[in-house]
């Protein structure tokens, strides 16, 4: 009699698995070229009199907070009197368990 077959590596496949990779590259200068391309047909469009309603995309900021030039993010006045408030709090509370906390530290030193 036979022993009965055990496979204890059952995910093993008799080919490696693919690796399926789509590669994503912006190429600027093409970008540049092709809105330019539709900018033109759009002003020959224009002086020809023919109305073209085709989607023009724009730009799109993902960013939560208004950038300046500078890079430095600007925050509303209510947004820093909140994180000083809440700053403030923090603080009482670490000098308040330093100030109370210090006689027990003394038992043990």
């Amino acid at each position: 009699m036979r022993a009965p077959y055990v496979k204890f590596f059952r995910n093993v496949q008799g080919q490696p698995r693919r690796f399926k990779h789509i590669s994503r590259f912006y190429d600027e200068k093409k970008e540049k070229q092709e809105l330019r391309r539709k900018r033109i047909e759009m002003e020959v469009a224009m002086e020809k009199g023919e109305e073209l309603n085709e989607y023009v995309p724009r730009s799109l900021s993902f960013s939560r907070h208004k950038h300046a030039k500078s890079g430095v993010l600007k925050y509303s006045s209510s947004q820093k009197k909140s994180a000083n408030i809440r700053l403030l709090i923090i603080l009482m509370v670490l000098i308040a368990i330093v100030y109370y906390g210090m006689p027990y530290l003394e038992q043990y030193m």
